[in-house]
């Protein structure tokens, strides 16, 4: 059974009602929690949650809202379980006059910084398509003898370093698994052709720009599979 979270509703309707016919009122709301609106000449002034809506209602007839609203509209809804974050929700969409807080969405990702990450990697690899890929591998000297060179892990690898051993890594797209390995040296082996990227990686099944960092997932120590993006930190 679906179980809907506004049970029931009042809109826009004059704040005499509260005055004239409080028992009515009070029969609905009292004890209800939900979210509620005040109105000021046909516009909003004023949004807020409250565990009994009814004695808010009342209270916004003395306390500073006094004299700055006419008209209201409550939500009574089945719990107060999202109801902080339904109310900041609210303020931070429609910027009420009289709220003079905005409210946090506590738990959320503010999605600018990845945003900002990956489209500079979608532009990086713009640019390696566009001006040519210039990560190449170097040959160093060992001390294993004067002439054995072996190829040196070259800095603009971004995943060198992140595994001692080749581990698997998965991508899904359209309903199809994909699946590399991810060698110690941080290439990666795709369809039998090794990528300096991520991003290189995931353009090869997406035939289009991609940032690799979000679509490719590794498991991480309790065996869940994460995106590159999230263990990258």
């Amino acid at each position: 059974m679906v179980r809907h979270l506004v049970q029931k509703h009042l809109e826009n309707v004059s704040g005499d009602l509260i005055a004239e016919y409080k028992d009515l009122i009070a029969q609905h709301a009292r004890g209800k929690c939900g979210v509620y609106v005040l109105y000021n000449n046909g516009q909003m002034y004023y949004v807020g949650l409250a565990s009994n809506l009814n004695a808010r209602l009342n209270q916004h007839m003395r306390d500073r809202h006094r004299g700055k609203w006419d008209r209201f509209s409550m939500y009574l809804t089945r719990n107060d379980y999202h109801m902080r974050e339904l109310e900041a929700l609210l303020h931070r969409v429609l910027r009420p006059e009289g709220n003079r807080q905005i409210g946090r969405l506590r738990g959320s990702e503010d999605l600018r910084k990845p945003l900002r990450q990956e489209m500079r990697e979608i532009h990086r690899q713009k640019l390696v398509k566009l001006m040519g890929d210039r990560v190449r591998a170097r040959q160093v000297r060992t001390g294993d003898g004067p002439n054995r060179r072996e190829p040196r892990v070259p800095s603009e690898l971004p995943l060198a370093g992140w595994v001692q051993r080749a581990v698997t890594l998965k991508a899904w797209y359209k309903g199809h698994e994909y699946r590399a390995r991810l060698l110690a040296n941080g290439t990666i082996r795709f369809d039998g052709k090794a990528y300096s990227t991520p991003s290189g990686a995931a353009e090869a099944f997406r035939k289009l720009p991609t940032n690799g960092w979000w679509m490719w997932h590794m498991q991480d120590a309790s065996g869940d599979w994460v995106r590159l993006r999230d263990l990258r930190g």
